[in-house]
């Protein structure tokens, strides 16, 4: 095997590599944030929604059960299809996650007493010290 070959073999398995990495960790942040969103209803759970290239706008799903009991049914699907839908060609690309709500961005900070931490910084922040 030649040199080259070799370095072309290297890049294609880093890309495949770098995909499985992307995949994994949008799956899991966005999985985290629909957990941890407040729910009173369950219409902000069920809101987010993820898409490549410009965010969503105007997305307003109804509840997807009583209290939330849904767990975020049209989010996860929205995120499981873009998820889904992540090859080589897609990383290094914006991935975009956004609730279209109104009010997301007051519960996010701190707006309602069960998410005192809110939902989103927490999960793609995790470490304080970016806030100091």
């Amino acid at each position: 095997m030649s040199f080259s070959s070799q370095v072309k073999k290297g890049a294609e398995q880093y890309m495949v590599d770098a995909m499985k990495i992307v995949k994994g960790e949008f799956n899991r942040i966005g999985s985290n944030i629909i957990r941890d969103t407040a729910v009173d209803t369950g219409k902000l759970r069920n809101n987010w929604s993820a898409s490549f290239v410009a965010p969503a706008q105007g997305v307003n799903r109804n509840s997807d059960g009583y209290a939330g009991t849904g767990g975020g049914k049209d989010s996860k699907e929205s995120l499981k299809s873009v998820v889904d839908k992540i090859d080589k060609e897609k990383v290094g690309k914006n991935i975009n996650f956004t609730n279209c709500l109104s009010y997301a961005e007051k519960i996010e900070n701190g707006g309602f007493d069960s998410a005192p931490e809110g939902f989103l910084a927490k999960n793609v922040f995790p470490s304080k010290e970016v806030f100091k």
